[in-house]
Formats: structure tokens, sequence, C-alpha cells
């Protein structure tokens, strides 16, 4: 009897890691069918650094390991560059390798359908924290769970692959850096920790720094009656350290330096090779500043809030309607200890002010202002927000239907208060009207939520799929609104086979010689990489800013992230070895080039007056 009851039990916690996973997944992939993505139309989840970067870069590294060529330097990367430090800031998730077992002409595919399942993952680390956590076995994870897939994070950055790794990780390293602190167990946090630098470092630097803030509200929040040390086997013993204090902060010390140690091996090149980029440069803001008020941030919770990726330094923070009155809640909570409580709240708020504080904002990001794409480490923020709110959910039935109501009128009123002052162009005309209709659909929930648990101690199964499916419709509805932009697939691949043929055929006929080509009619700033060629244009953060200060200074386009052959004289096209230009139209014959050959609708002119690569 006893093991048919713990069958059940396993068979209940299955479904829910599996719900977890499906819902937001199979919400991303119904907008994927609305847009119209491939293969359920004709257009294609390119947006901002995926259509200009990551694509050609995951193109390139697929050739690579297709044809076992080198992954430390290549020749398609600009006027050829490091290779191994894109990878390690771009391509450095394990998923990435995968590609090698997908049809080249699919690769697009491979990319837009790895977010899919990504968002997926996201929910399904989320509920094991949030399970493992505060030992509940609830199906209500499952709307917090959704909130942190489909977050106002997600909507704005679901493109930016490289990061997305970090968010899956987060959740299973926050409760590793938990494990450390109250069990002294150390390998959870270790391994995810090191696991999460190696797939992309740069968004490890803000989990790094919230996990110090964390660890600090976790030694603050520990019962000091609680037991001293509860994990003899763990590594450090530290038997002769009596203060548990002493004893957590060298663990933490040292298994945080562990993780980073694991990722040494990719870490160490990149470093390397940062040194001589426009960003190894830290000029620290001389003055402290504030970018716009609180309450304008604050509102930024709400439903349908055009997300921000531009040079504005907005948050991207709406987690879910109900976060408006299960703050509150929490905050009222009075199970919660004080020491529990006020620590993290006071990280949250600190979180928030450094979204709006230049000082706090450029430390956030790596001691460098982010080039657009703002406030990068709002996950951090939402993660926390929506624990502390799974929270006060739990324990719901603690406060009366008094309080209740009093935190609803008081969230109406706030609501009210930002309908009329703020006005900024993110919130539409209906932003603050829905957002208030949800509100009452989550306020009537939670009052029966309250009213079963205290009465029954169990909510009906049907009230659970009711609540479940309001949070589907408000996250993907809202996902659908301000995320998930698209490009038309045919034109991205526009002659993408012509240019291929001709190159390779071309290459073949100069018997290994050295030389450039260049593209006309660019598609984007690495089409050396999408195509597969030897360019001398190339978009990245990880270029090589002598080059482009070359660039700059003989007439052509350069920048802290770009070079570009665009200005370049016959002068310049010979110091850079460019033989052959490629271009969609016949532009007729002049001194400089001739026509030489000719694929579908590309023509190939060659560079009558180029000098090898010895005079480079």
């Amino acid at each position: 009897m006893k093991s048919l009851q713990i069958k059940k039990t396993n068979i209940k916690l299955d479904l829910l890691y599996l719900f977890s996973f499906l819902i937001p997944t199979l919400t991303m992939l119904v907008i994927f069918v609305i847009q119209h993505i491939y293969p359920f139309g004709e257009r294609s989840f390119l947006h901002i650094d995926m259509y200009h970067q990551y694509f050609p870069f995951l193109v390139e590294f697929y050739h690579k390991l297709r044809n076992g060529e080198s992954l430390f330097y290549s020749w398609n990367t600009g006027i050829g560059s490091n290779f191994l430090a894109l990878y390690v800031y771009y391509l450095a998730s394990p998923a990435n390798w995968l590609c090698v077992l997908i049809p080249e002409k699919f690769l697009m595919e491979f990319l837009s359908y790895m977010v899919v399942l990504k968002i997926g993952l996201c929910g399904l680390t989320f509920t094991y924290y949030i399970r493992k956590h505060f030992c509940s076995n609830s199906w209500a994870i499952l709307c917090f769970s959704l909130f942190y897939a489909l977050s106002g994070f997600m909507a704005a950055y679901n493109w930016d692959v490289m990061w997305l790794d970090v968010i899956i990780l987060a959740p299973i390293i926050v409760l590793g850096v938990e494990r450390l602190v109250n069990e002294g167990k150390c390998y959870m946090y270790c391994i995810s920790l090191g696991l999460s630098i190696l797939s992309n470092y740069y968004l490890s630097i803000m989990l790094c720094i919230f996990l110090a803030l964390y660890f600090a509200v976790l030694l603050i929040a520990r019962d000091p009656s609680a037991e001293q040390d509860s994990a003899p086997l763990a590594f450090p013993k530290l038997d002769g350290i009596k203060n548990f204090y002493g004893k957590a902060l060298i663990r933490f010390g040292v298994f945080s330096l562990l993780a980073g140690g694991m990722a040494a091996v990719l870490l160490l090149p990149e470093l390397a090779a940062l040194r001589f980029t426009e960003f190894s440069d830290i000029n620290f803001p001389s003055r402290l500043k504030t970018y716009f008020p609180v309450i304008d941030m604050l509102a930024r919770h709400c439903f349908n809030v055009t997300v921000e990726t531009g040079l504005d330094h907005w948050p991207n923070i709406y987690c879910g309607v109900p976060v408006f009155v299960l703050l509150p809640l929490y905050v009222l909570q009075r199970k919660v200890p004080l020491r529990q409580k006020v620590p993290k709240l006071v990280l949250l708020a600190f979180m928030l002010v450094s979204f709006s504080t230049n000082v706090l904002n450029f430390i956030w990001h790596g001691l460098n202002y982010p080039d657009s794409l703002p406030a990068r480490q709002s996950f951090l923020y939402i993660l926390l927000l929506l624990t502390v709110c799974c929270e006060a959910f739990l324990h719901i039935q603690d406060h009366t239907k008094k309080t209740v109501g009093a935190v609803l009128a008081g969230v109406f009123f706030f609501l009210l208060f930002c309908e009329k002052i703020v006005t900024d162009d993110a919130f539409a005309d209906t932003c603050f009207l829905v957002t208030g209709i949800f509100l009452l659909i989550y306020g009537g929930l939670i009052y029966y939520f309250r009213i079963c648990q205290e009465k029954c101690g169990s909510v009906p199964r049907m009230m659970c799929i009711y609540a479940i499916l309001v949070t589907v419709a408000e996250a993907g509805v809202n996902t659908y609104l301000t995320s998930v932009p698209t490009v038309s697939r045919t034109t991205y691949l526009s002659n993408y086979d012509s240019y291929q043929i001709l190159t390779d055929r071309t290459v073949a006929n100069e018997n290994n010689d050295f030389f450039r080509f260049e593209k006309f009619a660019r598609r984007t700033q690495n089409d050396a990489m999408l195509i597969g060629f030897q360019g001398g244009s190339y978009f990245s953060s990880t270029l090589n800013s002598l080059v482009s200060d070359f660039y700059e200074k003989y007439g052509m386009r350069g920048s802290r992230v770009n070079y570009c052959f665009e200005g370049a004289t016959p002068v310049t096209a010979a110091l850079l070895s460019t033989r052959y230009m490629l271009y969609t139209l016949d532009r007729g014959y002049d001194n400089l080039f001739e026509l030489v050959d000719k694929e579908g609708k590309v023509y190939l002119y060659k560079n009558n007056h180029q000098i090898g690569i010895a005079h480079v």
C-alpha cells in the first residue's frame, strides 16, 4: 500500500514537471503558427542580432564541425579573426553542437525552434526550484513557472539565444546556493554555476553579482537556532571552524572559484581577446544620475507594455499581473519572520533602483554600459520577485478577507494613478484597463483559493485548471503582442545557393591562392560567414578594435562593434587583397573590374588591380 502511494506521488510530480515544460513550449509554438513561421508559413524568427550575427555565426560553426576545421581561427570572420573568442561569446551553448545533425538548409529553423525548447526548459527549472525551495507539490507552481518562462525579459530577449542557457540554469544555481548555506551541500551550486559560465560568461557576470548579494541575504535570514552543519561529508569539512558563517563564507568562496576554474579553459582565451576590443576600457561614471521615475518603472509590470531593446534604459520586468497583489501580501505575511522577509525585499528594492541609476547599471553590466538591450540582469529580479510572490500565494489562507480586499483596492488605486501620470509611449491605450480586468479575475481566484484552503485544506482540480488557463491566456497574449517579430525567410536566403556555388567554384579554380571576396547588396555585415567565403566585413562585440581603427582611417566604415568594406577605394580594395566582387546586377565594364562568371542572378567581377596577401 505504501509503495503504491509513493508511485502515485511520483507520477504527480512527473506530470508537474512535464506540464511546466510543455505549457510554455506549446504556447510559443502556437505563436509561431499564428506568425506563419516556417514550416507554418514563409516567415522566419530572426530578430536584431539573431538576424545579423547569431545565424551567420552558427553557419560558420556548422561548416567548421562538418569539415573538421579549426575552431581557433577563421578567415571568414572579417579579414581573419580569432574564432575561439567569437565561439565563447556567442556560441558556447552545448546545444549548438547539435546543429551538426541538421541539414544545412534547416539551420535557421534549428536556431528558431531551439528558442522554443529553451523557453520550455526555463519553465521546467523554475518549477524544480520552487518545488524544492518550498517543499510543495501545488499545481499553482505551474502559473509561476509560466510567468518566468514568458516574462517581459523573455519577450524582449528570447531571440538572444546565447543568453538562454543562463536563464535556464539560474533557478538551479539559486537552489544550489541555498543548499550550500542551509545544508552545507556545494556540488549542485558549483557544477551548475560552472555550466552557466561556460555557456555564456557575460550574462553570468550579472548572475555572480546577484549570487553574492543573495548569499548575504541567506546568511541574514538563517535561523540562529538551526542546525549548524547538516552535511558532514560536504567538501570542505572545515572541522576546525566553529562559526557557521565562517564555514558558509569559505564554502561559497571556494566553490565559486572552482566553478570559475571549470570555465577557465574558455575564459582565459576570451579575456586575452577582449583586451583588443573597445569594451576593454573602463570609464567609471563621474556623477550619479537617475534615468526615470520609480512609478514609471513599477508600471512596467503591467500587461502589454512594449518591450525596450534600444538605447533607453527601461527594464523589461513584466512577470504577470498577480505580482501586484501577491507582493503586498508577502509584505503583510506575519508567519514569515522579518529576518527572512526584509533582506529579500531590500534586495528587490536594490535591484529595482539599479535599473534607473547609472553607477549601479554600469556595475551590473560588467563595468560597461550596454550598447542597447538594457537591464540585462532583470531576469534575476523576476526570479526573486516570483519566488516571494509564490510564497505569499502558498500561505494565502493566513490572510483575512479584509486584508485581501484592501490590497486589491490599493492596487486598483495604483493602476488609476499610473494611468494618470505615466505618459511613456510603451504603454498602450488599453494597457491599464486590461491589467485591471486580469486583476479582477486573479482577485476572484485568490479569494476562492483562500476559502478552499481554509475550509477543505485543498483546492478543487478544476479550479487549478481555470487558474492555469487564465495564466496561459495572459502570458501567451502578452508574448504575442510584445514579442516574436518575423522577417521573410525567402528574402533572407535569396540567391544563397548561387553565392555558395559561385564562390566555391572560384576558389577551386584559383588553386588555393589567397584572396578575398566582397559582396554588395549585403544582407548582413557577416555575409562572409553566412555564405562561406573570405571577406572583409565583420560585426561582432569580439572584433579587434585596431582593425576597426584601420578601416576608419582609410575611409571605410568602422565602430566599436563592426567594420565594413563600405567606402573602400581601388587602393584599399587592393590592400585588402579583394580580388572578386559579387553583385546581383550587371554593373557593366570598366578598367577596374571585369565580369568573369555568373550563377543565377549573381554576377562575379574580378578586380584587375588586386595585390597579394604579403602586401597587406
